[in-house]
């Protein structure tokens, strides 16, 4: 038996969130500084945010709007998950193990330098 493997990166910037939206579901096995880290002592932190989980409030107003459902905006958790932290000179890189499925959306952020 065959299996296929694609291989996926993604480039983020300090401060700039970035959603994933998967067309399968895809396993998270690291994150890792760039080429040219500056070892100064500071150290990034990687935030995963999660789609918010609606109130029951919420959901009897999405029942009474189904027909408006396709194209509704995704609201994403206001605190995040901190997933790794990776540090100029000493740890450079993080192992991860996190397997999302298609329909999990996330957003992805790296704080510090």
């Amino acid at each position: 038996m065959t299996t296929r493997v694609a291989v996926w990166s993604q480039v983020l910037a300090p401060g700039e969130r970035v959603r994933v939206h998967p067309l399968s579901d895809f396993h998270l096995t690291g994150a890792t500084f760039g080429e040219d880290v500056k070892e100064d002592g500071g150290r990034a932190v990687i935030k995963l945010y999660r789609v918010a989980i609606p109130d029951d409030e919420d959901e009897e107003d999405e029942d009474e709007d189904e027909d408006e459902d396709e194209e509704k905006e995704l609201t994403f958790e206001k605190e995040p998950v901190i997933i790794g932290h990776l540090v100029p000179g000493r740890v450079e890189t993080q192992m991860l193990n996190l397997v999302f499925t298609d329909d999990e959306p996330i957003e992805l952020e790296v704080s510090g330098k």
